[in-house]
């Protein structure tokens, strides 16, 4: 009886491990996202946006998600990237198509490996400043055929900053 718990035990112990190992041990990640760009508060502006992303991605089981890598948006690829995948977002902060200098790109919200995501694109206001806002700022989302799928979206990913009084239109 006794060996037979202790068999049972280990197996337990064994199974669990096991999934934490599968749950937290990075994954490259090869992601090609086609989503619309939009300005809020215009609802003629809209076109079609490829989003590569490729890295390694970390799930953590006890604090944020973490990716490692680089992302294509549209004719703007970011390299370096180092991003804690938190509901209330993350600046998107690398380096710009080969050059020395981190800058910001705007705030990435997402679902766990990328699934899907919107990006509020910081657009530059004088040297150096970036800005966006939810009356008239740029977003992209994906995945996306239309730009009431990506309104739907990123009105779903940014709830939680958003608060419940607050719609993306």
């Amino acid at each position: 009886m006794f060996k037979r718990n202790k068999k049972i035990l280990f197996l337990v112990g064994l199974v669990i491990l096991a999934f934490y190992i599968y749950c937290i041990f990075p994954r490259n990640i090869e992601k090609n996202l086609v989503g619309i760009e939009y300005r809020l508060g215009d609802s003629s502006y809209k076109k079609e946006v490829l989003v590569t992303i490729e890295g390694q991605y970390s799930r953590k089981l006890f604090s944020s998600d973490y990716f490692e890598g680089s992302m294509t948006i549209g004719d703007v690829k970011l390299t370096q990237l180092q991003l804690y995948i938190k509901k209330s977002g993350e600046v998107l902060l690398g380096k710009k198509d080969g050059s020395s200098e981190y800058e910001s790109y705007g705030a990435i919200y997402t679902k766990s490996r990328f699934e899907e995501l919107t990006i509020n694109i910081f657009e530059d206001e004088e040297k150096g400043k970036g800005s966006w806002n939810s009356k008239n700022g740029l977003m992209i989302s994906a995945p996306a055929k239309n730009r009431d799928e990506a309104l739907t979206l990123s009105n779903n990913l940014m709830k939680s900053i958003l608060g419940k009084d607050t719609v993306l239109k």
